[in-house]
């Protein structure tokens, strides 16, 4: 999956393209606007989110947003508009049109990055696939399973005690506590809970969160016990079930043996012919 980025300005467009690869992410360059649309065309299942300048030639940014969001196949992909044109008729289109965010020239890379994990996080998976965190991470399925179990542990305690109504000093303390899961959410591959409270973290460090910054996380958390149960479900209808006990073999009763042919006793039972038994005749 990939990033659009739409950007005349090479060195704005390298900026851009430079601290998005950085952190991971993939991403494609177009000049203008109807190269944005040539790109969409024929990589459109790839892309997963547009950055546009407004000001460009042949087709400018919201020309660009205009057709995207006429075709039925882009009108949920998400828009965010990164452009020195702070007037407020073209930040009243851009968000007519349903743009994501507007960000202001020069971009600031911390803000782009934020808002690019804060659209994109829900379009991943709640838990990566288990295998690949087996291989990741060189530990074993039994390994996994415990540092699972350890995880909903505490994650279901925390969950408890975000139910309630935080006050500005319970938050504090709860936001101190969400952050104590952020290596084991990394353990069990929960990537979204993961990139939540690496978010939660930076609030934290810039001043007090509110509450509102803790209801992502309860969703979140939820979210992960619920995958992780059905996880846990699926391993099990799919184990080999423990092989029964034998039963024990019924002895059969033996037919009585007879004598070889020939043996000692074979000839005692049967005198050779023409000899005349000592027993008198009945």
């Amino acid at each position: 999956m990939s990033i659009l980025i739409v950007e005349d300005n090479p060195v704005s467009a390298r900026m851009l393209e430079v601290t998005l690869q950085k952190n991971g992410y993939s991403t494609v360059r177009a000049r203008t606007g109807r190269e944005a649309l040539d790109e969409l065309r024929e990589h459109g299942t790839e892309i997963e989110m547009v950055i546009t300048d407004i000001m460009m030639p042949e087709m400018d940014g919201l020309e660009l947003f205009s057709a995207i969001r006429s075709n039925p196949k882009w009108r949920l992909l998400p828009v965010v508009v990164a452009s020195a044109a702070a007037d407020a008729e073209s930040v009243s289109r851009a968000v007519r049109l349903g743009c994501v965010d507007y960000l202001l020239k020069p971009i600031n890379t911390a803000q782009l990055l934020d808002k690019v994990r804060s659209i994109l996080v829900d379009k991943m998976p709640v838990l990566r696939d288990r295998n690949q965190v087996f291989a990741d991470l060189a530990i074993e399925p039994e390994l996994y399973t415990d540092l699972a179990n350890l995880f909903k542990s505490q994650a279901q305690t925390l969950l408890g005690r975000l139910a309630g109504a935080p006050t500005p000093e319970s938050t504090q303390r709860l936001v101190s506590e969400a952050l104590e899961l952020a290596e084991g959410a990394k353990l069990v591959g929960a990537e979204r809970l993961t990139i939540r409270l690496a978010a939660l973290a930076r609030v934290q460090s810039k001043g007090k969160p509110t509450s509102s910054d803790l209801w992502g996380l309860r969703e979140e958390l939820k979210a992960v016990l619920d995958a992780l149960a059905a996880e846990e479900s699926a391993q099990e209808a799919t184990a080999p079930e423990a092989s029964a006990p034998a039963e024990p073999a019924q002895s059969q009763p033996q037919a009585a043996q007879q004598p070889a042919a020939g043996s000692a006793e074979s000839q005692k039972a049967s005198p050779p012919a023409g000899t005349v038994s000592d027993d008198p005749p009945k």
